[in-house]
């Protein structure tokens, strides 16, 4: 059995948060710019204005917004919209920050987050922020201390602490009896769990398994991904497929 990822998908997530005042387009450590009036924003179309104010055309400013997977963007959304109303209670511009505000936020939300969580909401305030001091917001030296700190005071957990006996399960299986005596119920639970078996698929490429996009081979079933996969990638873009064999 062979398994590969593809997929090509084009989704945007619009997380919206209340800004002090329309984004200011220069990068740069600034100071935070106060105003009663109030702009409504996406991370994702603050970037996008940014980026068409530095003279890209509309087009490629939505191409280059494709560049970060419809899960990223829906990752990002509610560390954007988190930091976006700590902003807005300091009326700081979220959009136009300085550094020393990030690493206040970063360091006030350490508390109560997991390093990983933590360092998603770098990422995404990274992600629509620009530039400080020639760096990427989450690659500037100081918040990569604060992050270094963060995880020696919090260091993570192994994710996987514990194992389960597959043969409990492949057991269970054999119990229920003959196919043709099986509900379309249990027949489901018991092709996916075997499939998930076999094919060490992820959780999220068993859910794009769909039988439009099945082909029968006679001693084999090829389902073709019709979504980008996690672990789709430029230099992986063709291997869009995983091979089931039916013995």
């Amino acid at each position: 059995m062979v398994r590969t990822d593809i997929g090509h998908v084009s989704k945007r997530t619009n997380a919206t948060a209340t800004i002090t005042r329309p984004p200011i387009v220069t990068a740069g450590n600034e100071s935070p710019t106060r105003t009663n009036q109030s702009v409504n924003i996406s991370g994702v179309e603050g970037l996008k204005r940014r980026l068409e104010a530095e003279g890209f055309s509309e087009a490629t400013s939505e191409l280059m917004l494709e560049s970060r997977r419809p899960g990223t963007k829906l990752a990002y959304r509610g560390p954007w919209e988190k930091w976006c109303r700590w902003a807005r209670e300091r009326e700081i511009n979220p959009l136009q920050a300085s550094l020393a505000n990030v690493g206040n936020f970063l360091t006030e939300s350490q508390q109560s987050l997991e390093y990983s969580t933590l360092n998603t909401y770098r990422s995404a305030i990274s992600a629509y922020h620009p530039q400080i001091d020639g760096h990427p917001i989450g690659q500037h030296p100081h918040i990569k201390q604060i992050l270094r700190g963060a995880f020696n005071r919090k260091t993570p957990k192994p994710k996987y602490l514990k194992t389960w006996d597959v043969d409990v399960v492949l057991k269970s299986i054999k119990g229920l009896g003959q196919n043709s005596s099986l509900s379309l119920k249990h027949l489901s639970q018991k092709l996916t769990m075997l499939i998930a078996l076999t094919a060490t698929l992820r959780g999220g490429e068993l859910s794009k398994l769909d039988p439009e996009n099945m082909d029968d081979a006679g001693d084999h079933i090829i389902f073709r991904f019709g979504d980008l996969t996690k672990t789709t990638s430029v230099t992986n873009p063709l291997c869009d497929f995983v091979r089931i064999s039916k013995r």
